[in-house]
């Protein structure tokens, strides 16, 4: 349901029981609390790794180890462990769902599809499989499956804002963040009158974020304003971790600080949170201050993550955020060697605005470089996706005037 608040509060009093269980069950219990209460991914994998050479055979431990290897960008060793819960459990849907993302991931869409084919035959029911379904039909330009998904899902309370978030994003990435705003507005509304204030709280935030990213700062603090408005929902990991993403870029220091502060404070021992999330905070909060060499110092060791599978906004932001700061640096051969490590991902990015914005960003790096053949290409390759952005779009106009002006 989204509610990590509530979820966190259970784990932890199932964690002061784990002496009146069962082994097994202990096992599941430590290994839960230490993958969503700290977040101490080294320790959730070796509780995974001792329930391993217990109960070689269970399939709990199994999909979940293979969740925490896509957390790193282990991709293969996920779809391997997955592919073996599905011989041993067909019906468990999210094995499928995370075998199909996986292969997205991995540029490999055919294998997804057919994953959710298999899903399809079996009669499976799971929200996740829709939004793979929509992720498979998004990097298959396949607008009209994506349609059809959106009309089905407004008869499906469960699904109807998950999937509008999606097109929110898909909106944003295309240039059309007007209309983005307005799907993300509804995506919120349907999760509050389904009691996910929480879940209300992210899509708003998370919109945030993205209308930040595409220079729109007014309304991306507007949003953080409504986001941080929903009650009881602002003490959210996720709630936290987008409003401090989208406020620092947009440029509200004080609040990215605050933030920034809370997320360290109430998650200490998070591995993605102290590796990755805070570095591309504090980056962020450097290059808008203009230090760009802090910036990309301050990225050092995020890799390793930028290429994992997970939720919360994963986009590759560091890697795009590294390309911004070499670009602003006059480092142009560096900086485009970022913006192409973000577009050769496509199946991991998707619809975030950093595929766009590193289309962007590679022809004001070869422009830089002096290679005006290739910026022109990257280019257009911009102008093709934004080929229905709305009028008024201020980054396409900007782009379109840098495109004459190469010489």
């Amino acid at each position: 349901m989204g509610d990590t608040q509530r979820s966190e509060d259970a784990l932890r009093k199932a964690f002061d029981r784990r002496d009146r269980v069962t082994e097994w069950e202990r096992f599941y219990i430590v290994s839960h609390y230490y993958g969503f209460v700290t977040g101490e991914l080294d320790k959730e994998q070796r509780t995974y790794e001792e329930w391993a050479k217990i109960y070689p055979h269970d399939m709990a431990w199994t999909m979940n180890l293979s969740v925490d290897y896509a957390f790193v960008g282990q991709c293969n060793k996920a779809i391997e462990l997955q592919k073996r819960a599905i011989q041993e459990i067909p019906g468990n849907s999210a094995s499928y769902v995370n075998i199909a993302q996986y292969y997205l991931a991995i540029d490999h869409p055919d294998e997804a599809q057919s994953v959710l084919d298999q899903a399809q035959q079996l009669h499976l029911q799971d929200l996740n499989l829709q939004i793979d379904e929509y992720r498979v039909d998004y990097y298959r330009n396949d607008t009209a499956a994506m349609s059809k998904l959106l009309a089905s899902a407004s008869t499906d309370p469960g699904a109807e804002d998950a999937l509008l978030a999606q097109q929110s994003a898909t909106e944003d990435s295309e240039g059309r963040p007007a209309l983005a705003r307005d799907l993300a507005a509804s995506a919120a509304a349907v999760a509050v009158r389904a009691g996910n204030r929480e879940v209300s709280a992210n899509w708003l935030a998370g919109e945030a974020v993205r209308q930040a990213e595409l220079g729109l700062v007014g309304d991306a603090r507007h949003l953080l304003t409504q986001a941080l408005a929903v009650p009881n929902a602002a003490q959210g990991r996720d709630v936290q971790l987008l409003v401090g993403l989208a406020s620092a870029e947009s440029r509200d220091f004080k609040r990215a600080t605050s933030q920034l502060a809370a997320l360290m404070q109430g998650h200490p021992l998070d591995t993605l949170i102290q590796s990755y999330w805070a570095p591309v905070i504090r980056a962020r909060l450097a290059y808008s201050q203009g230090k760009y060499a802090q910036a990309v110092q301050t990225l050092a060791g995020t890799e390793a993550y930028d290429l994992g599978a997970f939720t919360t906004g994963q986009c590759m932001d560091a890697a795009y955020l590294l390309g911004e700061a070499l670009l602003a640096e006059h480092q142009g051969s560096a900086a485009a060697a970022e913006f192409r490590n973000v577009l050769a991902h496509r199946g991991l990015v998707l619809n975030c605005p950093t595929g766009a914005l590193s289309q962007l960003g590679l022809a004001r790096s070869l422009a830089r470089s002096g290679d005006i053949v290739g910026s022109r290409a990257s280019y257009q390759d911009l102008f093709v996706l934004w080929k229905r952005a709305d009028k008024d779009f201020s980054l396409l106009r900007q782009a379109e005037n840098e495109y004459r002006a190469l010489r």
